[in-house]
């Protein structure tokens, strides 16, 4: 794993415990919650991870995550990152039609570890 992808996935993994330490999980997470509670902009993502120099080119190390957690069967924790603008991820998301069930699926996941 690239140093970048692995910045990244510490950067993930802390964001996803801290949102999930302040906005506790109990019953549905609507679709204005994932977009305003638990998401995190792919420039704050960088910013957090200390890989700034990639920002225009996230996509191509967020990847490599779909993979690592397929292989370890968790929920795609990169889909917490998306555009600053839409709070949608970037069209380099590959399974954009199920995007909120797999940030809702992440965001109940217990078991990220490095």
């Amino acid at each position: 794993m690239q140093t970048e992808t692995r910045a990244l996935l510490k950067a993930l993994i802390a964001h996803h415990d801290s949102v999930r330490a302040l906005h506790p999980v109990e019953g549905e997470i609507s679709d204005s919650d994932i977009k305003k509670k638990y998401t995190i902009s792919y420039t704050d993502l960088c910013e957090k991870s200390g890989t700034t120099k990639i920002a225009k080119e996230i996509d191509k190390y967020l990847r490599p995550l779909s993979e690592l957690c397929d292989a370890r069967t968790w929920p795609p924790i990169h889909s917490l990152a998306v555009s600053s603008g839409s709070r949608t991820p970037s069209q380099g998301y590959e399974k954009l039609s199920t995007w909120a069930e797999d940030v809702r699926a992440c965001i109940r996941f217990e078991g990220y570890k490095i």
